[in-house]
C-alpha cells in the first residue's frame, strides 16, 4: 500500500519572514545607535545627519522595501522608526545623559506619523508598477529636499546643511526616481512631495514643536 506523502514543513516562508524582521530590527537599532554615536562626533554640516528626521524616514524606506506585502511593508517602516527612537535613547540612559520629555514624545509621535507611510513606500518602490514605483521611489529625495528647505532655510537658515541635505535629495532622485525612465512622472511627484516636505518641516513643525526638534 502507497504511503501518503507528509505535508512539507513551511521551512521557507517561516525562515523569510523571520529574517525580514530581524533585519528591519537591525536597520532600526542601528541608526538609533548611530545617531547618538555621531551626535558626539560630527561636525557641522554633517552633524545634521544625525539630528534630524529625514536620515530616519529612509530607515523606515529600507525597512519596507524587505517586506513582501504591503501592510508587512508599512508595519516594518513603523517597527523600524519605533526601535530609532527607543535604541537612541536606551543609549542615551545607559551613558548618563538625560533626555526632555517632550523631545521624546515628540520623535515617537513622528515615528507613528511617518514610519508607516515611509515603510509602504519602500515597499511600493520595490513591489509595486506603473505610477504607484515612480511616486514611492521619489519619497526619500523628497524628504531630504523638503527638509532642506523647510528646516534649513526657513525654519533654521544654515546654508551649508541646506546644501547637503538638497545634494543628498539630488542624489536619491537620480538613484531611485530616474531609473523607471518616466522623468516627467517622477519630476512632478518631487515638486509635490518636496513640496509638503517644506511645508511640514518648515511651519507645520515650528508651530507643533516650536524650536529645535534634535534627538
Amino acid at each position: 500500500m502507497a504511503r501518503l506523502a507528509a505535508p512539507a514543513p513551511l521551512k521557507g516562508p517561516v525562515t523569510r519572514r523571520a529574517t525580514e524582521l530581524v533585519l528591519t530590527g537591525l536597520v532600526g537599532t542601528l541608526i538609533g545607535v548611530a545617531t547618538f554615536v555621531g551626535q558626539t562626533h560630527l561636525d557641522p554640516p554633517w552633524s545634521v545627519l544625525v539630528n534630524s528626521a529625514s536620515p530616519w524616514l529612509c530607515g523606515a524606506f529600507l525597512a519596507g522595501a524587505l517586506q513582501r506585502r504591503w501592510l508587512a511593508g508599512a508595519l516594518a517602516g513603523l517597527g523600524a522608526c519605533v526601535l530609532e527612537v527607543g535604541a537612541f535613547y536606551f543609549v542615551a540612559f545607559a551613558r548618563g545623559t538625560g533626555a526632555d520629555g517632550r523631545v521624546v514624545v515628540f520623535w515617537t509621535l513622528c515615528a507613528f506619523a511617518g514610519g508607516p507611510l515611509f515603510g509602504w513606500a519602500g515597499w511600493a518602490w520595490r513591489r509595486a508598477s506603473d505610477a504607484t514605483k515612480v511616486w514611492a521611489a521619489v519619497f526619500p529625495a523628497a524628504t531630504f529636499l523638503g527638509e532642506a528647505i523647510g528646516g534649513y532655510v526657513l525654519r533654521f537658515p544654515h546654508v551649508a546643511e541646506a546644501v547637503l541635505y538638497g545634494a543628498i535629495g539630488l542624489a536619491l532622485f537620480a538613484i531611485l526616481a530616474l531609473p523607471p525612465r518616466r522623468p516627467g512622472a517622477a519630476l512632478a511627484a518631487l515638486l509635490v512631495l518636496g513640496a509638503a516636505g517644506v511645508v511640514i518641516f518648515g511651519p507645520v513643525i515650528a508651530i507643533a514643536y516650536g524650536g529645535a526638534v534634535g534627538p
